[in-house]
């Protein structure tokens, strides 16, 4: 099915495919909330590249170090490259978490306690890495609840999907303003139950921007 609507006051029109009318209604609405990420979306004055580096199904093959090869190469032919890490896990930071299941804890210069992955970006792809750099399921549940409580919206009901899906996606996009390419590192395997949402974002943003999504997966 497909849906077109316009989008003022610009007037462009917007294409959503979706397999049932009453998702197509929900997504709608939803978007039509949050017109800024809309905008930067589908009507940005440039769109950066976007590599996303999962695993298959043993943890540990060398994610971190193969995107942060990839943007090596990529800055040793003068790409403006930077990296993200998204962990599944419900921490809001790597500061407490056993080593011996996640290796060091790499501090950043913005004294944010980070994975270990963070210190790969930095050291070989030679990238300065933040807090911008770093995403866990525990930030965006942290970050909806917040806003959640101080009435940003306003009784709706927030859901997985297009709520925590959305929160992705933007990320990424917030990434993509000042950079050529982006690379995202997919934490854990393709078979965990909490990597979900993330894979949920990254199909409907290759969906929406296929010319510009390239998949790699390390296995």
């Amino acid at each position: 099915l497909k849906n077109v609507f316009d989008l003022k006051p610009n007037k462009r029109k917007l294409y959503i495919y979706e397999s049932s009318s009453l998702r197509i209604k929900k997504i709608t609405r939803d978007y039509y909330k949050d017109n800024d990420y809309l905008n930067s979306l589908w009507f940005g004055a440039k769109m950066a590249k976007y590599i996303f580096v999962a695993g298959g199904v043993i943890s540990g093959t060398g994610k971190g170090v193969s995107a942060a090869s990839i943007g090596l190469l990529l800055r040793s032919r003068g790409h403006n490259v930077t990296l993200i890490k998204f962990d599944p896990y419900l921490n809001t930071d790597a500061g407490v978490l056993a080593p011996r299941e996640h290796g060091e804890c790499f501090l950043c210069d913005d004294g944010t306690e980070t994975d270990l992955d963070l210190g790969h970006y930095e050291r070989i792809a030679g990238i300065n890495v933040s807090k911008l750099n770093i995403c866990t399921s525990g930030n965006l549940y942290e970050e909806l609840i917040a806003e959640q409580k101080r009435g940003d919206y306003l009784g709706e009901t927030i859901q997985v999907v297009p709520h925590v899906t959305n929160k992705i996606e933007k990320r990424l996009l917030k990434l993509g303003e000042n950079h050529d390419i982006v690379i995202a590192e997919v934490g854990g395997t393709v078979g965990d139950n909490e990597s979900d949402p993330f894979f949920e974002a990254i199909s409907k943003f290759r969906l929406r921007n296929s010319k510009n999504v390239l998949m790699v997966l390390v296995a």
